[in-house]
């Protein structure tokens, strides 16, 4: 499971998994571009952390999916790895710069009333690396349905809840 969420809430959460019998994988960091001042007192905040937690000690981690090209090809270590078949070297505990979606992104759905769109190249990068294909992917703030278009591009099954109304009938026309 994978969950995102500011600093300021995310340590709560950390904790309360852990009471609940989750296991950290990792926590990661998404960070994104904003031009937008918001405080008057301190920095803007312009990441989100990514919360990965398991129950399961067989979780999945389908690290081709998602392997970072080597920087040094030519290195005779490196040059064996990829005669073995390694498409590259395993993320590291990233920090993740994918920019927001805005009004004038691409990916921004039409009268989409939150403010809270996930950028679906960092859900790809997840559902990559943290599942199979005909896994199902559970999204329980589906929004305008980012989620899913993403799980169905990538041949994974996909539920998802929302509440409002009005982002149900966006994700409905969308997908």
């Amino acid at each position: 499971m994978c969950i995102i969420d500011i600093f300021e809430n995310i340590r709560y959460i950390s904790i309360w998994a852990e009471e609940v019998g989750f296991k950290l994988l990792r926590n990661n960091v998404w960070i994104y571009n904003t031009n937008i001042g918001h405080s008057k007192k301190t920095t803007t905040n312009a990441c989100r952390y990514i919360l990965h937690v398991t129950k399961s000690n067989e979780n999945i981690w389908n690290k081709d999916e998602v392997a970072i090209p080597y920087k040094n090809p030519n290195d005779k270590r490196i040059r064996k790895r990829i005669e073995n078949g390694s498409k590259g070297s395993n993320p590291y505990n990233w920090v993740i710069y994918e920019d927001l979606v805005k009004n004038v992104s691409k990916d921004k759905k039409e009268n989409f009333i939150g403010n809270n769109q996930i950028p679906e190249g960092l859900l790809e990068f997840f559902i990559k690396a943290c599942s199979n294909k005909g896994d199902l992917i559970c999204d329980i703030f589906a929004g305008t349905g980012s989620t899913y278009r993403v799980a169905n591009e990538l041949d994974r099954k996909y539920i998802g809840f929302e509440l409002n109304p009005e982002s149900c009938k966006i994700a409905n026309q969308s997908v």
